[in-house]
Formats: C-alpha cells, structure tokens, sequence
C-alpha cells in the first residue's frame, strides 16, 4: 500500500486499527453519519444496490485514507454509500464474527434458554480483540437504530439479518450459506 497503512478493504480489521490508531475505521464511521443523516427513512437501504462505478471510486478514496463522502449533503448517492458500506464488511480478512467459531454459534443459537444464548455470547466477546469488539458494537448500535425506522426503510431486525448476516458470519466452505 502507497501510503504506508494496512489495506483497509481485504485487510485486517485488528491490524488495521492498530497501524491507524482508530477505534473504528472512518470508513465505518462516515458511512454510518450519512447514513444516519440521509438513509435512515429511504426505503430498501441496505437492499437497493448502488452505482458500481461510485462504489469503486468511494472504495479507492478511503483506501487511501481519505474521506469522500465529508462533503456530502443529500441522498442522492445513498444506495451507493450502503454499498460501499456493505463491500467494507464482506471483504475483511476475517469477519468480525471468525469463521472458525461458525458452529460454535448454530450451537448457541439453538439453545431454548435465552440466558444460554446471552452467557454463550458474552464468553465469545470475551475472547475477541478489543478492536474487533468496538466496531461490533458501533455497527450493532447503528444498525438497532436504523430498524427503528423500519415501518419507513423496511429494514427490520430480521431484514437486517438476512442482509449483514452472511457478511458478519460466514459460513464455512463445507457449509451451505443459505441453509444457515
């Protein structure tokens, strides 16, 4: 990389913070304030694709470690910075949830007992580097918010899942994602 830094998208997210200082990546970050400003009400956010060519030109500038979306002040690129927003997350070395712990999770997710599934979880954060924890919760509590206006962007809980979760969790190779 030109500039000295870890890739950002294909890279660590743990090394990534580490070389940059930044508890969250600004790419997290700036996506997340448009988002917030100008997505939280456009129906399908998350789910409507954006223009592959401002994609690749949004992807190009934070790789680079600059901001292209500090001067934006409308949604006219919304669906676009989702996009790129969504691209960040799939192409992590690791996702932020570890592919080895795949199991570990569909084990947990069938226990009856909330409180199993709560306990289970808790001793997984646990085990995470602090880096990978503070993005997991920014995300989790951006994306709580934005299901608050789900009667408006359609983005339920549930939708949300069906779009971040196979980025989040992949499945292994041995394993069919969608059965998951």
């Amino acid at each position: 990389n030109i500039s000295g830094r870890p890739k950002l998208f294909g890279g660590s997210l743990e090394e990534y913070c580490e070389a940059t200082g930044e508890d969250i990546p600004l790419i997290l970050r700036s996506c997340i304030r448009v988002i917030n400003l100008y997505g939280l009400h456009h129906q399908g956010i998350f789910r409507v694709s954006g223009s592959q060519v401002e994609i690749s030109n949004f992807k190009e500038w934070f790789e680079r470690g600059e901001d292209p979306l500090a001067e934006v002040t409308d949604a006219s690129d919304i669906n676009s910075i989702a996009g790129v927003f969504k691209l960040y997350l799939r192409e992590l070395r690791e996702p932020l949830f570890p592919t080895i712990y795949f199991d570990h999770f569909i084990t947990l997710a069938q226990h009856e007992s909330k409180q199993e599934v709560v306990t289970g979880i808790r001793k997984f954060l646990q085990t995470l580097p602090r880096s990978v924890v503070c993005v997991m919760r920014y995300l989790f509590a951006f994306l709580n918010h934005l299901s608050e206006y789900s009667d408006e962007n359609m983005m339920s809980a549930y939708n949300l899942a069906i779009c971040f979760g196979p980025t989040l969790m992949r499945a292994p190779e041995d394993k069919d994602q969608v059965q998951y």
